[in-house]
């Protein structure tokens, strides 16, 4: 209000001073303006790398928490190919255990053959 009653009292003087008043409060709010902007700027500037530092150190943690975690799973899958070698030096393997008893079949019908074939011989003998 204030502004339009200055207005209404220079405009009495013409057009010209009212206009000269009004470049010079234009003037003056534009200045106020741009230093404004440059501040916002500044902190804008200085919001921008807090956050970049708050996300680099963010992602430092993560990395670190990941490396953890792959560090321990590693961990564990080495415990667990060490058990797993232990498992295969100590058992016999399936395809070893059918390989090393098919042969007994066998080997048993020949020890039977020749006990078939020893008592036909003892019993040819004693007819004779």
């Amino acid at each position: 209000m204030e502004f339009i009653a200055l207005l209404t009292d220079i405009s009495k003087y013409g057009t010209a001073p009212a206009l000269l008043v009004v470049a010079a409060i234009l003037a003056f709010q534009n200045r106020q303006l741009s230093e404004a902007k440059k501040e916002q700027k500044a902190e804008s500037l200085e919001l921008k790398t807090s956050l970049e530092a708050q996300f680099k150190a963010a992602i430092a943690a993560f990395q670190k928490q990941q490396d953890e975690r792959h560090k321990d799973n590693e961990d564990a899958i080495a415990a667990l190919n060490q058990r797993m070698t232990c498992v295969e030096r100590e058992y016999v393997s399936r395809e070893e255990h059918y390989r090393d008893l098919s042969g007994w079949r066998e080997e048993i019908r020949q020890i039977g053959q020749r006990i078939n074939d020893l008592i036909i011989t003892i019993m040819g003998r004693n007819k004779a």
